[in-house]
């Protein structure tokens, strides 16, 4: 549906920067529109959309050094990864990465796979584009800092349905995949067999929602006028959880990060 007149409170004053990230170099992709028989992801795009907002406002990002993709292929998103380890400069770049829409797994390896709308979840090594891949290349640049936003569950299931045929979601539980450089904060939506859950009256994912309602500000517990990774996660962790228990659903976001105290926004 046409959504471009409702108002929506992330969507509006959203905080300004007080200096450019000019090395900052960021890749923002939104799935919404599936080939086949796979569920669309409804505000993926509105999710991408101001995830790169903020980027650009509140985190300082240049627009020029924003990769933003909508209904990416296997082929853009390789290629967008490509010319980020391309960009970013060894040391001096924050490298972000977001991504919104299908994660599934591979059934036999529980390896974890984006899932681009070209592909057929069913045969995700082939079509998919690995997780691992993702970090494996993160970890070559040696970025000053790397975040990785994933807004995606990788059950075999979604808020639309089921994804992979013939399987359960309760019996795929993927193996973890890690990040090892020296400063980075990763923040996925959802664990284990879990659901990432719509919020249908904001018109974003809930975990989106969330984590731009917490850089907007209301994730500054001790007011004191900066946002440090763990206190996103203490207000993902709080906000998201509860939301989805009015949905009947359970949805516990997770973070891996070497330094939780470590300042994202300071306003």
């Amino acid at each position: 549906a046409d959504v471009s007149g409702i108002s929506i409170d992330i969507e509006k004053n959203i905080p300004k920067a007080e200096k450019t990230n000019s090395n900052g170099i960021a890749v923002v992709i939104g799935n919404r529109d599936y080939s086949g028989d796979v569920p669309n992801v409804d505000f993926a795009l509105r999710d991408a959309e101001y995830m790169k907002e903020y980027l650009i406002k509140t985190l300082g990002y240049r627009k020029g050094n924003i990769i933003h993709i909508e209904n990416a292929t296997l082929s853009q998103i390789k290629t967008a990864v490509k010319k980020l380890s391309n960009i970013a400069k060894k040391n001096q770049s924050d490298v972000f990465v977001y991504y919104s829409g299908h994660g599934a797994p591979d059934v036999k390896t529980k390896k974890s796979y984006l899932v681009p709308v070209d592909c057929n979840p069913n045969y995700i090594q082939i079509g998919g584009y690995a997780l691992a891949d993702l970090y494996s290349t993160l970890n070559e640049i040696e970025a000053k800092s790397t975040t990785v936003v994933i807004d995606a569950c990788f059950s075999g299931s979604s808020a639309a349905g089921m994804l992979i045929s013939n399987v359960s979601p309760i019996y795929i539980e993927v193996d973890d995949e890690a990040l090892r450089t020296n400063n980075y904060a990763v923040y996925t939506s959802a664990t284990g067999q879990q659901i990432s859950a719509w919020y249908p009256d904001k018109k974003h994912s809930l975990f989106t929602y969330y984590f731009l309602k917490a850089l907007q500000g209301d994730g500054d517990s001790n007011n004191d006028n900066k946002l440090t990774r763990g206190e996103i996660q203490t207000y993902l962790t709080d906000n998201v959880e509860y939301r989805a228990n009015t949905f009947n659903r359970e949805q516990s976001p997770q973070m891996l990060t070497t330094d939780k105290n470590q300042v994202v926004v300071q306003y």
